[in-house]
């Protein structure tokens, strides 16, 4: 477990260090970053649940363990609101902070202790938390910003369109079904899996912006995204 953290920090530094340094410029590290969002990172998923053994009831289990935590905080943050001094917009910070999961980091180190079985129970947690972590920040950023807010259509299509949701899913539907992977198919799926957390990793790493842990005016780098 210490050196698959210890791993994930250096890849990240590293990105952190190629990012500061400006190495091949911010257009690249944009590019990159949607890269790992929407190929590689989705890749690895869908590989992962579409390959892996577990029962539905297992799978139910799963989901709901990691659910009820989201639900126990939305309720927690929303009563402790006031005592925070925490006006609409600022809540809304303070929340989607509070739920959003660190998708890179357990996707590096969960596997160290469990194998490729830990793999596939990450994807299931991601299948489960990130579609209710999404539309629970968006009913109360709807509720609780300023500006314009979505409608339930708009909700349903930032969730629908979500790459690793899409990916959870055909994973899930393909694991459901029985069917396997064309064997070329699955070779690419593997060759992108194998990319994904190093070049994660990375990518988080560059959009880090430890200046901005002080100056809340700051402005994040590079990533205007759904939460991963």
């Amino acid at each position: 477990m210490t050196g698959a953290l210890l791993e994930a920090a250096l890849l990240i530094a590293l990105g952190w260090v190629l990012g500061r340094w400006g190495f091949a410029g911010e257009t690249f590290w944009r590019g990159f970053d949607r890269l790992v969002y929407f190929v590689l990172l989705p890749a690895l998923l869908l590989r992962s649940l579409a390959g892996a053994e577990f029962s539905g009831a297992e799978a139910g289990a799963l989901a709901l363990s990691a659910a009820l935590p989201i639900f126990a905080l939305t309720l927690v943050l929303l009563a402790v609101r006031h005592a925070l001094g925490l006006d609409g917009p600022a809540f809304t910070s303070v929340y989607q902070g509070s739920v959003r999961s660190n998708t890179y980091t357990a996707l590096a180190t969960v596997p160290a202790l469990y194998g490729e079985g830990g793999l596939a129970l990450v994807a299931l947690l991601i299948a489960a938390v990130v579609p209710l972590g999404n539309v629970l920040s968006v009913v109360v950023l709807s509720v609780q910003g300023r500006g314009r807010r979505p409608g339930p259509s708009e909700m349903a299509r930032s969730v629908a369109t979500n790459p690793l949701i899409v990916a959870c899913a055909l994973g899930l539907l393909a694991n459901a079904s029985g069917t396997r992977l064309p064997a070329g198919l699955d070779g690419a799926l593997a060759a992108l899996s194998a990319a994904a957390l190093p070049c994660g990793l990375m990518a988080v790493g560059a959009a880090l912006s430890l200046g901005a842990l002080g100056d809340t005016r700051a402005a994040w780098p590079y990533r205007r995204r759904p939460s991963s």
